[in-house]
C-alpha cells in the first residue's frame, strides 16, 4: 500500500509542436525548478535543531519527520547522467522537471517513508538544511511545509527533509555476475574483498568494523559511493555511486555476494605536503 500519492503535472504531448512551444516548456520547467529551490528560506537561525538519527532497519517507531532529523548517513555524489526515466539510465538532466506535488500524510515518520521508498525501488537520503542536495530523480519531502515533490533530476529538493532516490531498472543477473560485470574486482579484488583504509589505521579494527556493518549500510555505500574528507588533508572520493546503474534488489544481491568473500585490508596513502606523490625508483 502506497503511503503517498503525487499529483502529476500534465506535460505537453506530441513531438511535432512548434519550436516556440518546446522553448516555452523548457523555460517554464526551469522557472518551476528555480522557484521550488528558492521559495523556502534556509535560515539556520530559524531552523530547529536536528537531533534524530535514522536507523538502518527503516522500520517504524521514529518520530514524525518534521520533529527533527539528523543527516546520519555520509552518502556520496551524483554524476551528470542521473536518469530521467523511460528506462534510459544514461539520459542527462537537460531540463529538470517537477512532475507533481502533494501534501504529505499527517504524522508521516521516517520509518514509513523509508519503507515506501524501498517499495518504489529507491533508497532514502536525508538533508540537514540546504536545498539542491538530492543526488537523483525521485520524491523529496520538505520538512518545513510538508510538501512532497516528485522530480525528474538531481538537485531538486527544497530546504531540509528527506528524499527517495529512484534507482536503475531491475535485471536478472546474480550478485556474482553483477559484482564481476560492474567492475568491482578491479578495485576490491575477485578472490578476496579488499577493504580500503587510510594509511596508519589498524587493519584489525577495520576488519572488525566491516564485519558488524549492516547490509543496508553497505547497500548505501554501493548506491551512493564513498565520498568524504581526511581531516586537514584533502577531500576523499574512493568509489563512484551506482544508483543509476543498479536497482535496489540488484544492490542487495551484490552486497550478499561480497559478504561471501574473504576480506583483506588495503591501505591507501595520505600524501605528505612536503614529499613527492610519485616515489622515485
Amino acid at each position: 500500500m502506497k503511503l503517498w500519492t503525487i499529483r502529476r503535472v500534465r506535460q505537453p504531448h506530441g513531438a511535432d509542436r512548434a519550436d516556440l512551444s518546446v522553448l516555452l516548456q523548457a523555460a517554464m520547467t526551469g522557472m518551476v525548478s528555480a522557484a521550488m529551490l528558492l521559495a523556502v528560506g534556509c535560515d539556520d537561525a530559524t531552523t530547529p535543531a536536528a537531533g534524530q538519527t535514522a536507523s538502518d532497519s527503516g522500520s517504524d517507531g521514529s518520530a514524525p519527520i518534521d520533529a527533527g532529523i539528523d543527516a546520519g548517513i555520509d552518502a556520496g555524489g551524483a554524476t551528470d547522467t542521473n536518469r530521467m526515466g523511460g528506462g534510459d539510465q544514461g539520459a542527462p538532466c537537460v531540463v529538470p522537471q517537477v512532475l507533481g506535488t502533494s501534501p504529505a500524510p499527517k504524522g508521516l515518520t521516517y520509518g514509513k517513508f523509508a519503507d515506501d521508498c524501498k517499495s518504489k525501488n529507491g533508497y532514502p537520503q536525508m538533508h540537514a538544511s540546504c536545498a539542491g542536495a538530492v543526488v537523483g530523480r525521485g520524491t523529496s519531502l520538505n520538512r518545513w511545509d510538508g510538501v512532497l515533490t516528485e522530480h525528474s533530476c538531481r538537485g531538486m529538493n527544497t530546504c531540509g527533509g528527506v528524499s527517495c532516490v529512484e534507482l536503475a531498472d531491475e535485471n536478472t543477473l546474480t550478485g556474482e555476475q553483477l559484482y564481476q560485470q560492474s567492475g568491482c574486482p578491479d578495485c576490491h579484488g575477485g578472490d578476496a574483498f579488499a577493504i580500503f583504509v587510510p594509511q596508519g589505521n589498524s587493519a584489525d579494527a577495520a576488519l572488525k568494523a566491516f564485519e558488524v556493518r549492516t547490509g543496508l549500510s553497505l547497500e548505501l555505500a554501493v548506491a551512493f559511493g564513498s565520498l568524504g574528507h581526511e581531516a586537514g588533508v584533502a577531500s576523499r572520493s574512493n568509489m563512484p555511486p551506482y544508483f543509476s546503474r543498479l536497482s535496489r534488489p540488484a544492490t542487495e544481491r551484490v552486497v550478499k555476494y561480497l559478504r561471501t568473500l574473504p576480506t583483506k585490508v588495503s591501505e591507501y596513502p595520505l600524501f605528505a605536503v612536503d614529499k613527492p606523490i610519485v616515489e622515485s625508483e
